[in-house]
Formats: structure tokens, sequence, C-alpha cells
């Protein structure tokens, strides 16, 4: 019997796929559960192979649908303030991952749902895309400063309707120290296309950039993930692309020695939604020869946050930043620990470090 993911997964392939006879009301939950997991309601939604399903399925796959919509118009014009007001303050922001994506390359943006708008700037322009930030009405979340620890920060409004807007601000593409500086805000710059839709002013990555920021992006932040949104994003750039422009990101991903990690994700896509592309161009990034790749321990199976610190440790050059990164870790600063902990006495501070500490031991070696 096929499981709620294969169900999925050939839906989307937009084949038709009946609904098996024998299953459940269980099976029902299952699959609304797994879609959400996998981040493909509304995808699923407007799958023609789901005709035969049950009505309370489909139903609520419209019902996410209905609301992915309707939160689009809200989402998109409060983007399009976002980047207008930093590009007022001299801060152009570049819009990648997910908000890049849904624009360019989702036949509707609703089709991919996303809890944040990612934006790109250069490190040194920080301050003033805070100001401009806080000038809108956004507030800084719970994200500590770290320079060694991350590479981006967190900022959330809540407008009149109740939707809570949350803008995620990066200097660096990635936090592991072995992907951070992979992709510089300059050379993506240089190659920015416009993303007419989110206002003259807005910019996003080029193609070859963009594929090249989704297979990283699943690997460096998600634990190489399974989850089909992300292929689902890969496998849209890939079929986008013209064979020049796939050889294009094949020696692209030689120069910054992320082959295992391109080849991982494109394989894995263009598997699960377009195997009628010829894969040569890929293989050739596994076979390319010139040895281990420091990225390409991120895909190994079971990988905890201890892994990542030790990877950072590797990355870094001489004792003082590694002996900053460790005390970035374990002590982060007071303002984030006050938001953190909701510690309003200074006296209680200590106390809240310790916990930290204590209870940190167990996500750190937690396999994921």
């Amino acid at each position: 019997m096929l499981t709620s993911d294969d169900l999925i997964l050939l839906a989307l392939r937009r084949q038709s796929v009946r609904w098996p006879a024998r299953a459940s009301a269980e099976a029902e939950t299952a699959i609304l559960e797994a879609a959400a997991f996998h981040g493909v309601l509304p995808l699923l939604a407007t799958a023609p192979g789901i005709a035969s399903w049950p009505d309370g399925v489909r139903s609520t796959l419209n019902k996410a649908l209905r609301a992915e919509t309707a939160g689009e118009v809200i989402v998109r014009e409060e983007l399009r303030r976002v980047i207008a007001a930093l590009v007022e303050a001299g801060v152009p922001p570049l819009v990648f991952k997910g908000a890049q994506i849904a624009y360019t390359h989702y036949p509707r943006p609703w089709l991919r749902p996303r809890l944040d708008t990612d934006l790109l700037i250069r490190q040194d322009e920080r301050r003033q895309a805070d100001e401009a930030l806080r000038g809108l009405g956004y507030s800084p979340g719970t994200d500590f400063s770290g320079e060694l620890v991350t590479h981006q920060f967190q900022y959330e409004r809540q407008d009149r309707y109740g939707l809570t807007h949350i803008v995620d601000l990066h200097w660096k593409v990635a936090n592991p120290h072995v992907f951070s500086d992979a992709l510089h805000f300059d050379e993506l710059d240089a190659e920015a296309i416009p993303v007419p839709v989110l206002g003259r002013a807005a910019r996003g990555l080029s193609a070859r950039h963009a594929l090249l920021l989704a297979c990283l992006h699943r690997v460096a932040h998600h634990y190489n993930s399974d989850r089909l949104i992300w292929f689902y994003d890969i496998h849209l750039l890939a079929t986008a692309m013209s064979t020049e422009g796939r050889e294009d990101v094949a020696v692209l991903a030689r120069e910054k020695r992320l082959e295992s990690v391109c080849a991982s994700g494109i394989t894995a896509a263009l598997d699960r939604f377009a195997p009628e592309i010829p894969q040569g161009w890929v293989e050739r990034l596994r076979t390319s020869g010139r040895g281990p790749e420091p990225t390409a321990v991120f895909l190994r199976d079971r990988r905890t946050k201890l892994h990542i610190l030790l990877s950072d440790l590797r990355a870094l050059r001489g004792w003082r930043a590694k002996l900053r990164l460790i005390e970035q870790h374990l002590f982060p600063p007071v303002a984030y620990m006050r938001r953190a902990y909701a510690v309003s006495n200074p006296s209680l501070l200590p106390f809240a470090y310790v916990h930290r500490i204590v209870s940190g031991v167990r996500n750190w070696v937690r396999r994921h």
C-alpha cells in the first residue's frame, strides 16, 4: 500500500492518484499531516490528480490554499514596504531563498508557503537596516548577536489584521562557517535580477546563485532535510535552466567546493519531480576527483549541533577565534538572556545562564 509521502509525491508530479480503496479515516489525517510537514498543502490542493480523494481531504487542502492566497496579498504589500524603506535608508537588500523563488519560479506565489522573508544585506549596513526596520514598527526577535555564532537577525511586526510579519535579515548566506563565506554579497549583487512584483527596487539572486543557495540552505540550516518543499524549489530552479545554465552551475559549485552538496540536492529533486532531465551534469560533480570537501560532512545522517560546532571550530583560524566562538555559545549577550528568559532582576541572570548551559547539553547531542 502506498504511503502518505508516496501519494503526495505522485500528485505533485501531476499524475492521477486514486485514493486507496481500503484507506481508513486515520489515513486522511496522516496525509494532511504529511503535506503540512512537507510544506506543500497549497501545491497539493492544485494537483489535478486528487479528484478521487475524499471530500474531507480536498476541503482541508482548499482551505489551506484560500488562506495562503488571502495572506499573500498582505505579505506582498508588506514586503514591498520593507524593501522600499531599506533602499531609502541606503541598504538595498537582495531577496533570496523561499521568498524570492515564490515570485520568480512558482506559477503563483501563494503556492510557496513561508514563515518569514529572507533578505541579504552587506555586513557593514546592519545599523542602517536595523533603524529602518524599527522605523516600520519591527522589533528584534530573541536571536542573539554573537558575530561568530550567527550571521542573521530576526525582526517581527504584527499588523492590524493580526498577522505576524517576520524579516530574517542576513549579512552572510548561512551560519555554519564552512558555508558562510561561500558566496559574498558583492558577487551575488553583481548578478542580481529584478523582482518587479515586489517594487522597482526589488532584486533577487541570479538563476545559478539561487540554485546553489537552495542546495546549500537545505543542508546547512535544515540538517539535510527531506522535506518536499526544498526539493520542489530545486526542481523548479533546475528545470527552468538551459543546458548551458546547468553547466554553469556545475562550474560554480566546483569553484565554491560545494559539489557534493549540490549533487545531493539536485539529484534528489530531479529523482522526485523531473526524472526526464539528464543528470550527467550532476554526476560530474560527484566524480570531480578533487578530494573531500569540508561541506560534505553536513550530508551525513544523524548530525548534532555538536558536529556543527566542531565544523565551525575547524573552519576558524586561530585559537582566539575558536575560544571566542565557544564563549559566545555559552554566554550570549545580557539583552538576549533577558528577552529569552523574561528576566528583569539582574541578580537572576547567573541562574538563567546556568539553566541555559545545563538544559542545552541535551539539544547539543540530539541527533537530527
